[in-house]
Order: structure tokens, then C-alpha cells, then sequence
């Protein structure tokens, strides 16, 4: 609106035409409540009517208007410059707000993931020790953590939606599990591994293919 409102009142003042208000009027609040909303419905459910009564009569704070009354001069770069960076700075910190709601739910659903993978490596290796538990787990864990923290700087700087930053750990590891268990039951019993040894014995093979390779190349 500062932007728009600095555009009009040059070209006003171009073609000698009054200058327009730049005081901010109150505009209705179109944004989508969500969860949000919730809580204020239930609010409404539990308060006592005379405290209902007593919130709806609070005046709201006077408006402050977001530029100054308007001068006999065009819009100088600045004033551009101003508006643009304080759009830049209200995105980033939508963007802010946004992540941290989404990472609430991404943390509390995350549970889920981890569940569908503990049984893929448990129907995968059923005489495994307490090795695999524990390897397993902290590097589910840190696979997690790692995607989340990353997801989270590059949201708060604009680079990705908060929404897919948030939310991408928990669709790689669900899609890791769901792969993981579609595999695991065409497999026979017998078939199946049957220790941590296993793990270590397929990564040294593969380190000795990978060997060879390079030798040959």
C-alpha cells in the first residue's frame, strides 16, 4: 500500500491533481484462521459471558499512519528503496512465523516415520543386537535433526517454503520405510538377515568393489 500510495501521489502531482490521504485505514482481516481459530472458538465455549462481554468492548489501539503526510516533491529513491525493504523484511518474518508453526507439527509427526522404519530394520534383521538398536536409532535421529535444522535456515532466509522445509525429513524417512517394508515382505523368512554382522559385512564388500573399481580405472 506505501508503494502504491507513493506511485499515485506522483503521478497527482505530475498532472497538478490534489494529493490523496496516505493515513492507513483499518482494512477486515481476510487471513485464514486455521489452527489459530481453534482455540479462539473454544475460548469463546469456556469464557463466562460477562468476561466475553468485557473483551469485546475494549477499544482497539489508534492506527499510527505508515508514512508522512505527503510533500510538494516527487518520490525521492529512498522512499522506494525504504518500502521495498520493509516488504522484504515483513516476508522473512512471516516466513519465520510460519516455519515454526509447521515445525511443531513436523516434530510431533515425526514419531510416525520413525516407527515405520524401526520395523522395516526389525523385520529385516530379527536376531539383531543391541548394536543395531542403537546405530539404527541415532543415525534415524541425526538424518532427522540434520534435514530439520537445514530446512529451518534456509526457510527463515527465503530460499525455500517453510511448509516443504519442514516437512521434508519426515516424507524422505516415511518414503525410505514404506520402500523398506514393501521390499521386506516379498522376502521370505529365511532370507532375512540375521545380525548387525550383516550391515558390516555388505558396507566392507562394497568398500572392496569400489576398490577394484577405481584400480581397473
Amino acid at each position: 500500500r506505501e508503494r502504491a500510495a507513493l506511485v499515485e501521489n506522483d503521478l497527482r502531482l505530475l498532472l497538478n491533481l490534489p494529493m490523496v490521504s496516505t493515513t492507513s485505514e483499518a482494512r477486515p482481516d481476510t487471513t485464514r484462521k486455521g489452527y489459530c481459530g481453534w482455540f479462539q472458538s473454544i475460548q469463546r465455549l469456556i469464557l463466562p459471558k460477562s468476561a466475553e462481554a468485557q473483551a469485546s468492548t475494549r477499544t482497539p489501539a489508534p492506527q499510527l499512519p505508515t508514512l508522512a503526510r505527503p510533500r510538494i516533491r516527487l518520490s525521492s529513491w529512498s522512499d522506494a528503496a525504504t518500502a521495498a525493504d520493509r516488504v522484504r523484511e515483513a516476508d522473512r518474518r512471516a516466513d519465520r512465523y510460519a516455519v515454526e508453526v509447521h515445525k511443531k507439527w513436523a516434530i510431533s509427526l515425526a514419531c510416525v516415520s520413525f516407527v515405520i522404519i524401526g520395523v522395516v530394520m526389525a523385520l529385516r534383521f530379527p536376531r539383531a543386537g543391541i548394536g543395531l538398536v542403537i546405530g539404527g536409532g541415532l543415525a534415524v535421529f541425526s538424518i532427522h535433526y540434520v534435514g530439520l535444522t537445514a530446512g529451518e535456515s534456509l526457510a527463515d532466509r527465503g530460499h525455500v517454503s517453510p511448509w516443504l522445509a519442514m516437512w521434508t525429513p519426515n516424507i524422505v524417512l516415511t518414503m525410505v520405510g514404506i520402500l523398506g517394508l514393501l521390499r521386506v515382505s516379498r522376502e521370505s523368512g529365511t532370507t532375512r538377515g540375521g545380525d548387525f554382522q550383516e550391515i558390516i559385512d555388505g558396507l566392507q564388500h562394497l568398500a572392496r568393489r569400489l576398490r577394484r573399481a577405481v584400480v581397473r580405472s
